[in-house]
């Protein structure tokens, strides 16, 4: 009895060892994806900093450009006339005649 039960152990030791290697080289596998995929990301993010200094840069630029023309006194009234709109006058209705008919028709 003790030899069927040292063999026993024995087969279960060898299937817990084969589980084990399995796991490790699945874990290997996912290891390795995820280094691939972080130096992807990295990329990318690297490739979105460069795009957002750039940008930066080009808003740096715009706002020098609104700054300059805020200066210009045609800007000036442009503001102006967003923040008080000129009044618009309306033509006053010529009166007709009697039968309200133009004078002068017939």
């Amino acid at each position: 009895m003790g030899a069927n039960y040292g063999r026993g152990l024995f087969k279960q030791l060898q299937e817990t060892i084969e589980q084990v290697e399995k796991l490790t080289a699945e874990i290997r596998e996912i290891k390795s994806a995820h280094q691939v995929e972080t130096a992807s990301l990295k990329t990318e993010i690297e490739s979105l900093r460069k795009e957002n200094t750039a940008l930066k840069a080009e808003n740096q630029k715009l706002k020098a450009i609104i700054n300059k023309d805020k200066q210009a006194p045609v800007f000036r009234r442009l503001q102006e006339d967003i923040q008080q709109p000129r009044k618009i006058r309306q033509k006053a209705r010529r009166a007709n005649g009697p039968s309200g008919q133009r004078s002068g028709s017939v």
